[in-house]
């Protein structure tokens, strides 16, 4: 369908919206194909115990006007799975995580799960030091969807008159600040809502959905619908002067091509009939509705009601399959001296927030945030998760991310020193102090060569912080706390503080770890070790957090290394932490979780 015309849309005058990796369906391969995590010469059998790669549709994510897409595996590959006693339990625990966040096919030309999942309503402030930033699309599965509803179907017409004035939309995406829902009666809506519309008439009912104002821009994103067979339009109601780049669009769901755009705006307040036409070349197709604003000027608006499917024989379809696949979106950062907005998490918010930090291009990070993220949805699945990036890493990267459940924050790339000492390994940390500066009452940082390995990290979460205190463990190896892990307000002072510190100082001194000993010094409150446990031993059998230090990290996609992991570091002792089993569980964590770890790790 990539070469179809996009429809056009049309409006009236005034009256009167990895892989192929399947845990569920193993099979024996012939013969091995070596790959990182298919270790040579450990095996329980002669012949490597794997899954038959299908050749699927490559998953794709919409990202700066492109697609980007996975490379594709012709015929079968194999990747042994070497699980001892302490992996087939892990396997058992595992598998319906796993199972989670897959996204398998399905036999339509949606090639989508039927599976249910949570569509979750998240909105991005646009104020502050932030920026709405790229949509990006992401796969999963759960056993109801957030508003609590069963309902596979999306039913039409949409009306908005069951939503909550001054919100987004139950099951959209809304980035921006002037992006809700509207009452007519001004009375009816919070006072900080952008529903300021004199004249208004047109509408359906009570409410309306409202996308920018003369300063503000933003977009609203629906959920994501099969077109029915018999699709000719969408027809809507809208008003606002908004038609350059903004207006009412249907984008297909797997590449994020338009297929339909309706531009038309008139400097009004009373909303006109618009239809959205060509759809038919569409039908059976994966879709979501999209209504953007990106002027800010006079009239720089879009006011949309009444959304309604049309078959060809001009009758209303009342209702189109949902298909269960999460909005994942992400916030850019523009200036290093505001406040970062975090995506605003559909009934998350109220609690304390999960991030970490993924660098820039590292893959070994990258997979490492990958494989604390699955295990953050095992533990501590009710808490809203941000993975800080920088804004240049790779989309394939940032596609792996949102894959597993993190919304992300791209970051500005910054260096306080051009010295690039350790031969440059710490070229990439210092954004990481960004995590002083996300308006959140209160977070928790973990960083990405951590696996959480209890429920009892929910102990950690209730720790009272008196003003101006953080919580971290002490460091078995340099004396101070260790800043992997860190229960914390954030504060903008205390961002920009430590920012200078960084400038002012040079190598060691200069990195996150010692500055924040520096400006916490006698406002510590101490963590049990088995928090963050590394360097000792003694947290083996108790560690609720284990925390791979080193250079090289169990993720690093090289067989030498994960021959390593594999066995423990049992021949030559851990680098580090001294919990072979630990080294050994990642190691199974990580081909329980294969298909969602990057390609250097599979090839």
């Amino acid at each position: 369908m990539g070469s179809q015309s996009p429809g056009k849309g049309k409006c009236g005058g005034p009256p009167a919206g990895y892989g192929a990796l399947a845990l569920s369906e193993e099979e024996a391969c012939d013969e091995r194909i070596p790959s990182p995590l298919s270790v040579d010469g450990v095996s329980n059998s002669s012949s490597c115990v794997g899954v038959a790669i299908e050749d699927p549709p490559a998953p794709r994510v919409i990202s700066r006007g492109r697609s980007s897409q996975k490379r594709s595996t012709a015929g079968k590959n194999c990747l042994a799975f070497l699980f001892g006693p302490a992996c087939l339990g892990l396997l058992a625990a595992s598998a319906a995580l796993v199972a989670h966040f897959r996204s398998p096919t399905r036999g339509s030309a949606a090639r989508v799960s039927r599976t249910q999942p949570p569509v979750i309503n998240t909105s991005i402030n646009d104020g502050g030091g932030s920026k709405p930033g790229n949509l990006r699309l992401s796969a999963t599965a759960s056993e109801a969807v957030e508003d609590g509803s069963q309902d596979h179907m999306l039913h039409f017409p949409l009306s908005f008159e069951a939503d909550a004035p001054g919100r987004c939309p139950a099951g959209w995406v809304c980035m921006g600040k002037a992006v809700n829902v509207c009452d007519k009666d001004q009375e009816k809506q919070p006072v900080n809502a952008a529903c300021d519309h004199p004249g208004l008439a047109g509408q359906d009912g009570e409410r309306y959905l409202s996308v920018g104002d003369d300063i503000g821009t933003g977009e609203a994103d629906s959920a994501v619908f099969l077109l029915p067979d018999n699709i000719s339009s969408i027809r809507f109601r809208r008003s606002g002067g908004s038609d350059n780049e903004s207006g009412f669009y249907v984008k297909l769901y797997r590449s994020g091509e338009v297929a339909c755009a309706s531009e038309d705006g008139q400097d009004t307040n009373v909303l006109f009939n618009c239809s959205c036409d060509g759809l038919a070349n569409y039908s059976g197709q994966a879709v979501f509705i999209s209504i953007r604003d990106r002027q800010s000027t006079n009239w720089g608006k879009v006011l949309v009601d009444d959304i309604r499917l049309t078959s060809f024989s001009g009758e209303d379809i009342l209702a189109a399959e949902r298909l269960p696949v999460l909005l994942v979106t992400t916030t850019t950062t523009t200036t290093p001296w505001q406040w970062i907005e975090p995506p605003v998490v559909y009934g998350m918010n109220s609690l304390p927030s999960v991030i970490t930090y993924a660098g820039k291009d590292k893959q070994a990070y990258v997979d490492g945030a990958v494989i604390l993220g699955l295990s953050l949805s095992e533990y501590l699945p009710a808490n809203p998760r941000y993975c800080m990036v920088d804004s240049t890493m790779p989309d394939t990267f940032k596609q792996q991310l949102a894959k597993v459940g993190w919304h992300l924050i791209e970051l500005q790339e910054w260096h306080p020193t051009l010295d690039r000492f350790a031969n440059g390994y710490w070229w990439d940390v210092y954004n990481k102090i960004n995590v002083f500066r996300i308006r959140v009452n209160k977070l928790l940082y973990l960083d990405a060569d951590m696996l959480v390995l209890s429920d009892k990290l929910q102990e950690l979460l209730s720790t009272n912080l008196s003003s101006g205190e953080i919580a971290m463990v002490e460091d078995m190896q340099h004396g101070q706390f260790n800043a992997g892990l860190m229960l914390l307000a954030p504060n903008i002072s205390t961002f920009v503080e430590i920012r200078g510190d960084m400038t002012a100082s040079q190598g060691w001194d200069g990195l996150d770890q010692p500055v924040i000993n520096k400006h916490f010094e006698g406002r510590v409150v101490h963590l049990d070790r088995r928090f963050n446990a590394h360097g000792s031993s003694n947290l083996c059998d108790s560690a609720v957090v284990a925390h791979y230090t080193g250079h090289n990290k169990p993720s690093l996609a090289s067989v030498a290394n994960l021959k390593q992991v594999h066995d423990g570091f049992r021949e030559r002792g851990p680098p580090y932490l001294q919990c072979p089993e630990l080294y050994e569980r990642y190691f199974c964590r990580m081909q329980v979780s294969a298909e969602f770890l990057s390609d250097p790790l599979q090839k």
